[in-house]
């Protein structure tokens, strides 16, 4: 399993039209290297265009990530 993700009453626009729960699971193929990955998602209101004279206000999100895999003995 590479990613698992767990929304309850999601409101995201793209994930609309349904009432409940969502359960993501991503596989991937296996290996026998070790491998390690990691990340960094970082946004800002500086980051961010303007429509007309509105703005998203001031905000700051960073989201960090790491991952290990090897092999199944």
């Amino acid at each position: 399993m590479e990613q698992m993700q767990i929304l309850v009453a999601p409101f995201d626009v793209r994930q609309s039209n349904f009432t409940g729960g969502l359960i993501n699971v991503v596989t991937q193929a296996g290996t026998n290297e070790w491998t390690t990955n990691a990340f960094v998602n970082y946004s800002s209101d500086a980051l961010t265009g303007k429509i007309g004279d509105s703005s998203l206000g001031d905000f700051n999100d960073t989201q960090f990530g790491l991952a290990f895999g090897g092999p199944i003995v």
